[in-house]
């Protein structure tokens, strides 16, 4: 169906939010590298775009009826949630939470948030300049959740089926890794010995590739959150 597009420019709704508190972006940093199994969701290498923003929907489920109008749900949580991180938000393609795409909106491409009316509104491209970053799956804070998805990416050595996932093509030492460990595994599988102790090995082995991916897709998430602040600022001195 067709949403009606609001004439409010998304610039007026953004300065309107209370903005949020330093500790607020600091949880909703965290909130976001563990949000979902980007371990899954996410390539090992690469990016994916994210985009961080204001939204005066912040925290509410988003729910279609059988006409496809869109309406939202669960204030009680939304309440806990914007406690936690104010009307800090963001979305990306495999999470798009309380943010609408305009597909199936009958809307020119782009991201959209609702007023208060319940019409669209969209995300400035000078918005999604400076509040977007490209994030995979080294994102999430537990290393353990993505080594054991490296099988599922390394398809010259492992036959995943449906399960498996990108191949990790840019970072040449995330994937001497992965296939260094998809061999060692697949070994082990015919021949197991102390699993325990193997996982404990790789794992241990797996920490530093981890930590400094971690921290650099941290740091671009950082800087997403600054540009969006630093928008947000530079909207008020107009």
């Amino acid at each position: 169906m067709n949403h009606l597009l609001s004439a409010e420019p998304y610039a007026r709704i953004g300065r309107a939010l209370q903005r949020p508190t330093p500790a607020q972006c600091a949880r909703f940093l965290d909130y976001v590298a563990a949000a979902r199994p980007w371990a899954m969701l996410l390539p090992a290498d690469g990016g994916v775009p994210f985009v961080l923003l204001l939204n005066p929907q912040a925290g509410l489920d988003l729910v279609r009826d059988s006409a496809g109008r869109i309406r939202f749900e669960n204030q009680g949580a939304a309440a806990h949630y914007r406690a936690s991180f104010g009307y800090l938000d963001y979305t990306a393609p495999p999470a798009r939470g309380s943010v609408l795409a305009s597909h199936g909106l009958g809307l020119p491409d782009g991201y959209y948030v609702l007023d208060a009316q319940g019409s669209a509104v969209a995300l400035p491209a000078s918005l999604l300049e400076v509040a977007s970053c490209a994030l995979n799956a080294t994102l999430h804070p537990d290393a353990a959740q993505l080594l054991e998805t490296l099988p599922l990416r390394v398809p010259h050595i492992f036959e995943a089926g449906a399960d498996r996932l990108d191949p990790i093509d840019a970072d040449a030492e995330l994937r001497a890794f992965a296939e260094e460990y998809t061999r060692e595994e697949l070994g082990g599988f015919v021949c197991p010995t102390d699993r325990e102790a193997w996982a404990s090995r790789w794992l241990g082995a797996f920490g530093p590739l981890h930590a400094a991916r971690h921290a650099e897709q941290r740091a671009r998430l950082q800087r997403a959150l600054d540009g969006l602040l630093a928008w947000l600022d530079g909207v008020d001195k107009e």
